[in-house]
């Protein structure tokens, strides 16, 4: 020890001055602030501390304000269509469609356009009134007569279909049934309908057998609710058409009259396949076709192969008639609508499949599909209250406290109020689509884990520092708890409020009130449930301490309770203290290689097969695949020939040329009933000669192109310039100075042109053969003064009406740059022309894929951008970036190989994948970054035993959520269900093992990949940061501005750090002492000691004094200039280290201390 003196007096107080210094913050990265008791708290916090009870008062109040105003002034959401919103909105398609569609409301009978010149046709009318056989039509669609393809048939008040409307339609019976039911008219595609299959797999419905099962069947299930019309009127299924063939009821028939109708239906197959045998060859028991008699008989033949069974049965290729039927559907005599919910009610409420043991009803079509959807959505909210109730329960075993519990539920239902109030009475979005009850699910996830984390804040705070006051705690909390909800909430709702910029109403209006619910939430955490902590904190400290003087039954319960929730906790705390990290770390090269192979995986799902596909049904799905009134949409839409006929109804796509309109969507596209208005080209005319010509050029040129089909015949209603000019030059001069004759040249003069297009027009209309409506082409005339107001144009296309997005985008490309090149060839008033066809779903389908991906860059980027900022680590964002990208990776493709196309709901999930799944790469980022430890492993462990326990339950409370939602029958409830778990499941998976696995191998060490504020900021912040020290010294300069990835890093403020280094503990004794703790003189007996340890192994926060349990104290000594550090050893009292180490400081009376912590 010689050249060594011990710390003098005077010495002593100049080290524990520097220590004390906050000008020295930063150096030991364990600041020291001046007590609390000589600081003036933080206004807020102290509120929070001295009155919670105030905010607790004024919370509610301010709810159920602002609830009482969305409520009672603007209307209550209505889900009774759930389709509602699903079209998009402001694309170019978008607005064509939506000028179209005003076009034809604002034309026709009470509307201010006509299809017909309206002044003319009343002058000419006054003029012609005795002239018989003359017919006026204003071209509204009420005088048009409606082909729905099926005989005409009679209503009744209460909507059953019961008798034709003319005796024709009857179809008595020639002969004695022995009963009085008989068919009415024909089955049609609106008749209520029952799908059957036999149980066995290889059964036969056309077998005697289930012919009978289908009829006892049918009976019993719809029978007694249909009895009255049942007995009037035949259903037309296949049992029914054997028996009355074979002039027997259904359960009198025999194998050999099944044989006889096979044999009939496959000798006269050959007439339905050439078309000569339809649906009205029967009428007034005669045979009105040149069949025979036996083909037409009450149209049992065609009606058994197009509506009866399914299209297995006859090969149209081929010819060839299978023996057996696998599928066949039964017509109902009721129309199918909300007649049918007192059927369904009885009978199968429980969706599940009816059977007898030989057949069953594996569908139906009520048509109440969407009625029954907002029941539904009503009565599956009870999955919602037992998700709440199991995420309560876990609440309420983690946080310890009932209270606590019941405030954070609360919280979460304030949000959702607020949130509502924002949307409507703020921002003023009168539609409300039922996707937006899915944020209730959501909420709880994000709530639970907001909740977590500020429990855990305060719990860390409440144990590192047993003795100081209340006020402290509470500002430490909210101090350190803010920032990191924040972050969490603000990127989830970034995730949210990216679907905003979707042009589909729904999916926009879902992300807004979402995205608002998640911030309305984060003002409740850091309001709400502070109050309700520092209020339960205060209560339960004097119930505690009464509570202990009495041994009263329930105390003793909650005792025990209070162990076994104790003896959980202590088991977590082993598991995630030790086990995980060993787990994580002993396994890095194993996790890493297997979940970056899953990934890979992943993309190729996605992208390559069998990938992630737009949807390929116009149908929107709200139930559940088994379920009864699902299935049959889903499954047998297409395996009855009726029902392919329907959907070919579009047999090619119609290419439609407007002018005179604008194409634009004024309205309000966060409200689908706001469609705004039809607005007129103002200088739009097409009475020029010079508009003619290039008109009736456009008309041939089209007619050139390899998209348009030829007609086989002339049309009238393609383009009317032909017409007009075909109808000019065949008309007769007949009277002196008429101009509209084949004497007039064409193109003729604007005064001509107008005069005679009325008279072309008024005389084409009256010929049967011209029919004219809202949406068909031809001239649109104002109704005031009959004014050419608008054109339209319309052509067959090659293309075939389908779902495929690539054809469809063929199409459209096609037309839409030919006609957009021609345009620009148009006179001065047509320049404006567009094209538009039934491009609606294509719109759809596109709108989805172009806005799914928008809103999923701009979620990455806003939680890469958040990531950066909160960690200012390039290298720690980086690694999220790669965490996200592998958890949406994966969570899309087992999507995918669930089935999911890429529909509505699916595409808000995947954006909303980024926000839900950086959470837990930012808290474990973050306790990284600011980890006391320099080495990597290190690191890890105290990531994860930090935030290990609360990310944890933050996953598992909201996979519970989600999978509670999994019996519901609605659709959008167990996909948001199938969704939740998926993403919190491999959300966790790739931020404990993939980024821990990632931080350990190659994770920054020290100042490694560290963005430096700038200096002013430090100024700004006043915090004595590396980056403002003014005159740094040699060894300063060397250990503090290095690059180097084994430097220091300065101390940053975090809810991770300990929070007890950030004051000095005045009253603390050795034995309480966890953390390095700098006492001054007066408190200590031995001056020397400058640190003192409990005894234990522990991790401290610069220090990291692991050593064996004889630790007791150091010393500090001074050799020169220099002071040296030496641990004292209760057994052996041996100098453990004598390497000088020097801590600069600035201040010339100070001396230089720098305690080394890996030599300690």
């Amino acid at each position: 020890m010689e050249g060594k003196r011990k710390i003098m007096d005077d010495d002593w107080e100049k080290i524990v001055q520097l220590i004390s210094n906050p000008s020295r913050q930063g150096f030991l990265r364990s600041p020291f602030k001046i007590p609390a008791k000589h600081k003036q708290p933080c206004s807020y916090s102290m509120v929070i501390s001295r009155y919670p009870w105030l905010i607790m008062l004024i919370v509610p109040l301010l709810v159920i304000a602002t609830s009482l105003i969305s409520f009672m002034l603007y209307d209550l959401p209505d889900f009774e269509d759930p389709t509602a919103g699903f079209e998009p909105r402001g694309t170019e398609i978008g607005k064509r469609i939506n000028s179209w569609q005003n076009l034809a409301d604002k034309t026709g009978y009470g509307q201010w356009l006509s299809t017909i010149p309206s002044n003319y046709a009343r002058e000419i009318t006054s003029q012609r009134t005795s002239a018989p056989g003359t017919v006026v039509d204003d071209g509204s669609e009420s005088s048009m007569m409606v082909d729905d393809g099926s005989e005409s048939s009679m209503m009744v008040d209460d909507g059953f279909e019961l008798w034709s409307n003319s005796s024709e339609g009857q179809d008595h019976l020639d002969h004695d049934m022995g009963q009085t039911a008989s068919f009415c008219s024909n089955p049609s595609r609106y008749n209520a309908r029952l799908v059957f299959e036999p149980v066995r797999k290889a059964g036969n419905l056309f077998s005697v057998e289930s012919m009978k099962s289908m009829c006892e069947l049918e009976q019993r299930t719809v029978g007694s609710s249909l009895n009255v019309y049942l007995t009037r009127c035949l259903s037309w299924s296949l049992g029914n058409y054997v028996a009355v063939m074979s002039n027997k009821t259904c359960l009198e028939i025999t194998s050999g009259d099944v044989e006889r109708v096979f044999n009939i239906i496959k000798n006269c197959r050959g007439f339905y396949l050439n078309g000569t045998l339809h649906e009205n060859c029967w009428s007034q028991s005669e045979n009105q076709c040149l069949i025979p008699d036996v083909c037409a008989e009450y149209n049992g033949v065609f009606n058994v192969l197009h509506y009866v069974c399914s299209v297995d049965f006859l090969d149209m290729e081929t010819g060839a008639l299978r023996e057996d039927v696998t599928s066949a559907m039964t017509f109902l005599p009721v129309y199918a609508g909300m007649q049918m919910m007192d059927t369904y009610n009885e009978n199968f409420h429980d969706t599940k499949m009816k059977s007898d043991g030989v057949t069953q009803i594996t569908a139906a079509y009520f048509g109440i599909k969407y009625d029954l959807f907002n029941d539904y959505l009503l009565s599956d909210s009870i999955f919602l209250v037992i998700a709440a109730s199991i995420i309560l329960i876990l609440m309420w075993i983690y946080m310890g406290s009932f209270f606590i519990t019941i405030m954070t539920l609360l919280s979460m239902v304030f949000s959702l109020l607020l949130a509502y109030f924002i949307y409507t009475a703020v921002f003023q979005i009168s539609f409300f689509p039922f996707m937006n009850i899915c944020t209730v699910v959501i909420l709880i996830g994000i709530g639970a884990d907001d909740a977590f984390v500020y429990c855990d804040i305060w719990r860390h705070a409440r144990e590192d520092r047993p003795q100081a006051d209340h006020q402290t705690i509470v500002e430490e909390a909210f101090q350190h708890g803010a920032l990191t909800m924040f972050v969490t909430s603000f990127t989830t709702a970034a995730a949210f409020y990216a679907n905003a910029v979707s042009s589909i109403t729904a999916v926009s209006c879902f992300g807004i009130y979402a995205g608002t619910a998640v911030l309305c939430n984060f003002l409740l955490t850091i309001t709400w449930l502070p109050a309700a902590i520092s209020l339960h904190d205060k209560v339960c400290a004097s119930l505690c301490s009464c509570q202990k003087k009495k041994n009263y039954t329930g105390v003793r319960f909650f005792s025990c309770l209070h162990k076994m929730i104790f003896a959980f906790s202590e088991s977590s705390r082993i598991f995630f203290d030790k086990l995980l990290p060993c787990v994580v770390i002993k396994l890095r090269f194993l996790w890493l290689v297997l979940l970056s192979a899953l990934a890979i995986g992943g993309f190729v799902v996605v992208y390559f097969e069998p990938k992630l596909r737009l949807p390929t049904s116009a149908e929107f799905q709200v139930f559940t695949s088994s379920h009864l009134l699902e299935r049959y949409t889903l499954e047998y839409t297409d395996k009855f020939w009726f029902e392919k006929k329907k959907n070919s109804l579009f047999n090619n796509m119609p290419i439609t040329i407007v002018f005179g309109v604008k194409a634009i969507d004024k309205g309000s596209h966060l409200n689908p009933e706001d469609r705004g208005g039809v607005e007129l080209e103002e200088r739009f005319s097409i009475s020029k000669p010079e508009s003619q010509e290039w008109l009736l050029t456009f008309c041939h040129r089209l007619k050139n192109q390899t998209f348009y089909k030829r007609m086989t015949a002339f049309s009238y209603n393609e383009c009317f310039i032909e017409t007009f000019k075909m109808w000019l030059q065949s008309r007769p001069c007949l009277q002196d100075g008429d101009p509209c004759c084949r004497d007039t040249h064409f193109p003729c003069k604007e005064n001509v042109f107008n005069y005679c297009l009325k008279v072309a027009v008024m005389e084409l209309h009256s010929t049967p053969f011209v029919r004219l409506g809202p949406r068909s082409p031809g001239i649109r005339f104002d109704i005031n003064n009959d004014t050419i107001r608008a054109v339209i144009l319309e052509f067959d296309s090659i293309y075939p009406y389908t779902f495929a997005y690539d054809k469809m985008k063929e199409f459209w490309t096609n037309v839409e740059n030919w006609v957009s090149e021609e345009i620009k060839t148009a006179p001065k008033g047509m320049e404006h022309g567009w094209f538009v066809s039934y491009l609606d779903y294509f719109d759809l389908q596109d709108s989805i894929s172009g806005g799914t991906l928008t809103a999923l860059l701009v979620s990455v980027g806003t939680a890469f951008a958040v990531m950066l900022i909160t960690t200012r680590n390039i290298v720690i964002s980086f690694f999220s970036l790669l965490s996200i990208f592998g958890t949406i990776l994966v969570t899309v493709a087992s999507l995918v190989l669930l089935g999911w196309e890429l529909n509505i709901l699916e595409s808000i999930t995947i954006s909303v994948a980024v926000g839900l799944s950086i959470d837990f790469t930012i808290h474990y980022g973050i306790a990284y970054r600011v980890a006391p430890e320099d080495d990597r492993e290190n690191r890890v462990v105290y990531s994860l035993s930090r935030m290990g326990s609360a990310i944890m339950m933050a996953a598992l409370t909201t996979f519970f959520a989600g999978a509670m939602m999994m019996p519901s029958t609605v659709l959008s409830y167990t996909q948001l269900g199938t969704f939740l778990m998926l993403v919190m499941a491999i959300s966790w998976l790739y931020s404990t093992f993939f980024f821990q696995s990632l931080c350990r191998i190659i994770g920054p060490q020290g100042n490694c990949g560290q963005i430096p504020l700038p200096s002013k900021w430090c100024q700004v912040q006043k915090v004595k940061n590396v980056c403002c020290q003014p005159k740094p010294d040699k060894f300063d300069d060397a250990i503090m501005n290095s690059n180097n990835c084994n430097s220091s890093i300065a101390m940053e403020t975090h809810e991770l750090q300990p929070l007890t280094t950030e004051e000095t503990m005045i009253n603390a004794s050795p034995n309480t002492i966890l953390h390095p703790v700098f006492p001054s003189k007066d408190q200590i007996s031995n001056p020397k000691t400058l640190l003192h340890v409990n005894g234990g192994s522990k991790s401290l926060q610069e220090f990291h004094l692991i050593q064996p349990n004889n630790l007791s104290y150091a010393e500090v000594f001074l050799q020169g200039n220099s002071y040296i550090t030496r641990t004292v050893s209760n057994s052996t009292n041996s100098l453990q280290n004598t390497e000088p180490v020097v801590l600069p400081n600035s201040s010339p009376d100070v001396p230089d201390i720098w305690i080394k912590r890996d030599n300690l």
